[in-house]
């Protein structure tokens, strides 16, 4: 009986998506382009989660509901592939935006949600606004980062222009904004074993710092 439970609450217990679509998300770091990989990896999560309960929000320098919590997961990747910077009314990158939509979403579930993160870079005033959002939240956080980090391109030829002209996923960043949230953060893969492991995180139970 207590599966039977465990599984309704993770049914019930609603994810937030919010999705970087910033300008250094059109980067070819990673193909065909670190937005547009994301977007493959959010369709593939989706098929794995089933009908189960999602929203969706896009965010640069502003962040704006795409879709409000919904089980129609057709509709979602509907509105998904139209997302890009150029629809944004506000240039920039601040995740902090998604904070006050994040809570509407989420203060009608009788069961604890999850913010699930999905971008290459934060800044200090972020981390902070996070820290403060989730000190009162029951919800979790879970940061998805995707990008080459600057350790990982210093093994790369440096005559190869299109990759040093590339500016860094902030790796330093992304795992401050995870620790101090009390949340997790996953690195994207280039097979599945982020999107499986992802899908295995029991979104309505409280969760401790750690790195995927």
């Amino acid at each position: 009986a207590s599966d039977v439970y465990k599984r309704q609450s993770e049914n019930n217990a609603p994810l937030v998506i919010a999705l970087d679509v910033s300008k250094t998300m059109e980067q070819g770091d990673v193909q065909p382009s670190r937005l547009l990989r994301a977007k493959q990896k959010v369709i593939e999560l989706l098929e794995l989660r089933g009908d189960s309960k999602t929203a969706l929000i896009a965010f640069a320098g502003s962040a704006h509901v795409v879709m409000p919590i919904t089980n129609d997961r057709e509709m979602i990747r509907h509105f998904l592939d139209a997302l890009s910077e150029k629809i944004m009314p506000v240039s920039g990158k601040l995740p902090e935006t998604i904070l006050p939509l994040a809570n509407k979403l989420l203060a009608s579930s009788s069961v604890p949600g999850t913010v699930l993160l999905i971008g290459d870079g934060a800044t200090n005033n972020t981390v902070t606004s996070f820290n403060d959002f989730f000190a009162t939240q029951s919800a979790q956080l879970i940061v998805w980062g995707i990008g080459q980090s600057a350790t990982a391109e210093q093994g790369i030829n440096a005559q190869d222009e299109f990759i040093t002209d590339v500016i860094p996923m902030q790796l330093e960043q992304l795992k401050a904004l995870s620790s101090e949230s009390d949340g997790r953060l996953v690195l994207m893969s280039n097979d599945n074993s982020d999107v499986k492991r992802l899908s295995l995180i029991h979104i309505s139970e409280p969760t401790r710092p750690l790195y995927i």
